[in-house]
């Protein structure tokens, strides 16, 4: 018997199928992310839709949860999970909002945060593969081995905030720079730490049906 024959009484495939949807609009979203920041663009046109269509999709998934689809037991697990990767494409629209904000003043200044931002994009790509590739995976051993990948790199994405903490408390930096800095450095983590949280929440869910 698989994982999904163990997890769910009904209309499994269909849950299965829009869980893991989401996290593919997600990956989509932040390669647009990527696009406007090293553009140096601040359209949000497209960022903004995808987000609009994981609200739609949430919702579908939501209402299949409620009707029934999903074992009592774990329903409640089952909506936070949806919660999570909802935050994951909130936040990623949250910080290309941000990003567009504000023009930061110095060439120097702008280039460092475009080269961290870029990065930590990136890195929150691979989390993004490595979950997508964990909810589509009927195999706990892989599960566990993403989700210690999406961990580290969480941590290192952890560095590069803290690196962008540094340079604006250690330098002379006007008010609406180090406001504007902090915030994409929060707002970048906060991508990543949603990303860590529904895998988690993923991983526990199967845990507690295969043991």
């Amino acid at each position: 018997m698989s994982i999904i024959d163990k997890l769910f009484k009904s209309h499994e495939e269909d849950v299965i199928k829009f869980d893991v949807d989401l996290i593919g609009i997600a990956i989509k979203a932040n390669k647009e992310l990527y696009k406007m920041v090293s553009s140096g663009s601040d359209d949000l046109g497209d960022i903004h839709r995808l987000e609009q269509q994981a609200d739609e999709k949430v919702q579908e998934i939501r209402n299949m949860i409620s009707s029934g689809a999903i074992a009592p037991n774990i329903l409640d697990d089952m909506f936070m999970l949806v919660d999570f990767e909802d935050n994951i494409i909130d936040s990623i629209y949250n910080l290309a909002r941000e990003y567009s904000r504000y023009k930061l003043p110095s060439l120097k200044m702008r280039t460092m945060v475009q080269i961290k931002m870029l990065k930590s994009i990136e890195m929150v790509g691979e989390a993004l593969d490595s979950l997508y590739k964990m909810e589509s995976s009927e195999d706990l051993s892989r599960m566990r081995n993403l989700r210690a990948k999406i961990e580290k790199l969480e941590e290192r994405e952890d560095n590069i905030k803290d690196s962008l903490l540094d340079y604006v408390y250690d330098n002379k930096v006007d008010f609406k720079s180090f406001y504007h800095i902090v915030e994409l450095a929060h707002k970048a983590d906060n991508i990543m730490d949603a990303a860590e949280d529904t895998a988690d929440m993923f991983l526990s869910i199967m845990v507690s049906i295969m043991t």
